[in-house]
């Protein structure tokens, strides 16, 4: 029922999918603990959760999602990542070789080094 939830349960902006969506998932859930354990339909979900050492849906996918994020941060890739793309970064933003600075007063603007150079600087070759 949760499955996938590590990606599914957190929006775009990194917030909970909306409560609507969490409830009905809750329902399925209840419904089926009960049937499980027997339990009669007044008894209070918090009690019945207890007794099967099962979390409250909401906080199982905050937590699943939690633990894929913190993975995702550590694995060795992501690290790979940012590291290139610092390199690219630094890449783009030091000045051209040979350019001291002249012209940066009267622009305002820093000259960059481009990563792909442009037809005009090919044909300058």
């Amino acid at each position: 029922m949760t499955y996938g939830s590590q990606l599914w349960a957190i929006d775009a902006d990194g917030e909970r999918i909306n409560q609507s969506a969490i409830q009905c998932l809750e329902t399925v859930q209840n419904t089926c603990l009960r049937r499980i354990i027997g339990a009669y339909k007044r008894t209070p979900v918090a009690a019945i959760q207890r007794e099967v050492a099962v979390p409250p849906l909401d906080l199982f996918l905050q937590l699943q999602a939690t633990q894929r994020a913190e993975d995702s941060a550590r694995h060795p890739v992501t690290e790979d990542i940012e590291r290139t793309l610092n390199d690219v970064w630094t890449a783009a933003t030091r000045p051209p070789p040979g350019d001291q600075g002249a012209g940066h007063e009267q622009t305002g603007e820093r000259n960059r080094t481009l990563l792909w150079p442009s037809s005009e600087q090919k044909r300058n070759r």
